[in-house]
């Protein structure tokens, strides 16, 4: 198997934390943030509640309010819907569907408690998600679960997917970079540890491409991460870090697959400095692979969409 980018189009706006999925012969992109008055310590973080319609080549179809501003919520694509579950600022379940190009958004549940950058999936109908606890969501009867908590230190931005009745958990960040990793058995209602990721995958990007292949590009540097969660309320550290090159953070530029049945991670390219972002959105449609958006370094999005193939 190949895979590379090949055409880079673009984004009314820069973001990351959005919703963005396939819906029907569509995609959508909603919410997100950016900072549009320059990064920090001179610029404040803003929301969006605007959605973008677009066909499979990225052109706009359509754009409309939406009734949220979609934050770091869990996104999944399910037959021709989509499901947002809570993020920042929101502890409801919405439910997408479109009437001809019109998105459709309808409060289906309400948690009463937030999950900002947490994980999930779909597995028998029914929605499992999460961050300290694993939940469970039936579609048919809207009724919620409470089931294991998670074994490991609370973390946001990882990698996560669900594959044969797996949650597969990757990498993430709580006050350090995570490089370990986790499985939760759905039908055991048991979480276990597994191998460490091969580089950091916190803020990194993942589709799946079939049941046991897992597409995985972007994340940040574990070093550079831990040390400017230690430093950045001095001022003019702040003032530095925000104002270094791109290439200073030394994102990861690799493309991986990680197969499920092995436990094991494979470089597919050493991909280039464009597909080294963090919050980014990634779609498998047909062949064709989408990196929508991400922050290209701390603070400054890119509108760039990536187009790549599998080959």
């Amino acid at each position: 198997m190949e895979f590379k980018f090949f055409k880079n189009i673009g984004h009314e706006l820069g973001l990351t934390s959005m919703l963005a999925s396939r819906i029907n012969e569509y995609i959508l992109v909603y919410g997100g943030s950016n900072f549009p008055d320059g990064t920090p310590p001179y610029g404040t973080r803003k929301v969006y509640d605007d959605m973008y319609l677009y066909d499979l080549e990225f052109n706009l179809v359509s754009k409309q309010k939406g009734i949220i501003k979609p934050d770091r919520s869990i996104v999944i694509s399910y037959l021709d819907k989509i499901y947002l579950i809570s993020g920042a600022g929101n502890t409801k379940i919405y439910e997408y569907t479109l009437d001809g190009t019109t998105i459709i958004e309808k409060e289906i549940f309400d948690l009463g408690f937030e999950i900002i950058g947490g994980f999930g999936g779909i597995y028998n109908e029914k929605i499992y998600f999460g961050k300290e606890y694993v939940y469970e969501f039936d579609l048919k009867s809207l009724e919620i679960k409470e089931l294991a908590k998670f074994i490991g230190e609370v973390r946001e931005q990882s990698v996560s997917f669900i594959s044969n009745g797996k949650i597969y958990l990757f990498s993430g960040a709580s006050n350090i970079c995570c490089l370990d990793s986790y499985i939760y058995e759905i039908n055991k209602n048991e979480w276990r540890k597994v191998s460490d990721t091969p580089t950091c995958l916190t803020g990194a990007a993942s589709c799946k491409i079939d049941e046991n292949n897992f597409l995985i590009t972007g994340g940040c540097n574990k070093e550079i991460f831990d040390e400017a969660v230690k430093s950045l309320g001095n001022i003019e550290y702040k003032k530095e870090y925000f104002s270094k090159k791109r290439e200073n953070f030394n994102w990861n530029t690799k493309v991986y697959i990680y197969n499920t049945e092995e436990d094991k991670f494979i470089v597919l390219s050493q991909g280039n400095i464009l597909n080294a972002t963090c919050g980014s959105s990634m779609l498998k449609i047909d062949n064709k692979v989408y990196l929508i958006n991400g922050e290209m370094k701390p603070g400054h999005r890119t509108p760039q969409v990536l187009v790549g193939e599998l080959i």
